[in-house]
């Protein structure tokens, strides 16, 4: 299955959605130059950056994202300080371990941090924490089609003893 940065954002997205029906405004895209106000309670995933991450062998591009998911109650919300972390708390659990119905093309999650946001303050303002996290998607086809015969027994040998007539050994 090819799968794409999109289809892991979006899967992302359904997740967060999925777990806090009812209960969060804003379910969306992180815009650092958006001027909008924000309905919340709010949560805006945004992928920093990506850099190259372990290759599995297979010819697909191994592309490590670092994704952070921008927590967000109004400032006016009772024991905002408390709520925030606590809203936060439940993103990262929710984090922890997922693969977003990708699996064989994303791994879990890794480096999963949580912390204080960036802050508007005054009665309008809000309050927010970030949840970050790494997470390695595999983009584009494997080389590998499943075809053929799966080997039911497979030897080893190690140089100099290897070819016709080898001192083989069966691996269990």
């Amino acid at each position: 299955m090819s799968v794409t940065i999109t289809d892991l954002h979006n899967a992302i997205i359904q997740a967060f959605e999925a777990q806090f029906t009812d209960r969060v405004e804003t379910i969306a895209t992180y815009r650092a130059t958006s001027t909008d106000p924000i309905n919340t309670p709010a949560l805006l995933l945004e992928m920093e950056d990506a850099s190259e991450g372990p290759d599995a062998g297979d010819e697909r591009t191994p592309l490590r994202c670092r994704f952070t998911a921008h927590c967000m109650l109004s400032f006016q919300t009772p024991n905002v300080e408390i709520e925030v972390r606590e809203f936060a708390a439940e993103v990262f659990r929710l984090v922890r371990s997922n693969l977003w119905g990708l699996s064989g093309s994303v791994k879990r999650p890794e480096q999963i941090e949580m912390g204080p946001g960036q802050c508007k303050p005054g009665k309008a303002g809000y309050e927010s924490c970030y949840v970050t996290w790494e997470q390695v998607i595999y983009l584009g086809d494997t080389v590998w089609t499943n075809e053929g015969t799966m080997p039911t027994e497979v030897y080893v040998a190690y140089e100099p003893n290897t070819g016709a007539g080898g001192d083989y050994e069966a691996v269990e």
